[in-house]
C-alpha cells in the first residue's frame, strides 16, 4: 500500500456508502505485470481490510485479472477503476451488459502523484536499495 492506492480507495468510497475493495490474487499480478507483489494477497488483503473507509474486502476470483466474476457477486451500484487500469470503460460496459448488468456506473479515477507513487516505480527502487 502506497499513498496512490490510498487515495484511489478514498476516492473509491465517497462515490458510494458501502466500499467493497477486491484484492488482486498474486497469480493474477504476476499474469498481468509479469512480477508477484511485494506483499502477498493476504497481507495485502489485511492492509485494504484495515482502513476506515473499507466496508468488506475480498480476495478477487483466481480465474484471471480480468474478470466479471467478482463484480456479479458483489452486485455494486458503482464499479470504480483505476486511471491506469485496464479494461477500458467501454469493454467493461460491453461485458456486463452481455451478462445482464446494465444498471452500473463505471468511474476512472484520478490518479495521485503517479510520478512518485506508482507501484512499478516504488518496486524498482525498493529492488535498486537491495542491490
Amino acid at each position: 500500500m502506497h499513498p496512490g492506492h490510498t487515495s484511489f480507495l478514498k476516492q473509491a468510497a465517497a462515490h458510494g456508502d458501502f466500499l467493497t475493495v477486491v484484492v488482486a490474487r498474486d497469480q493474477n499480478v504476476l499474469s498481468a505485470k509479469g512480477y508477484i507483489p511485494l506483499w502477498d494477497e493476504e497481507m495485502r488483503l489485511a492492509a485494504v481490510a484495515k482502513l476506515p473507509f473499507v466496508s468488506k474486502a475480498i480476495l478477487g476470483s483466481p480465474a484471471g485479472h480480468y474478470t466479471l466474476i467478482d463484480i456479479i457477486s458483489e452486485n455494486p451500484d458503482v464499479v470504480c477503476l483505476g486511471y491506469d487500469q485496464w479494461p477500458t470503460d467501454e469493454k467493461l460496459m460491453t461485458d456486463l451488459t452481455l451478462v445482464g448488468i446494465i444498471d452500473i456506473q463505471i468511474r476512472r479515477l484520478l490518479a495521485f502523484k503517479p510520478h512518485l507513487y506508482k507501484s512499478s516505480i516504488l518496486r524498482d527502487y525498493i529492488e535498486t536499495k537491495e542491490l
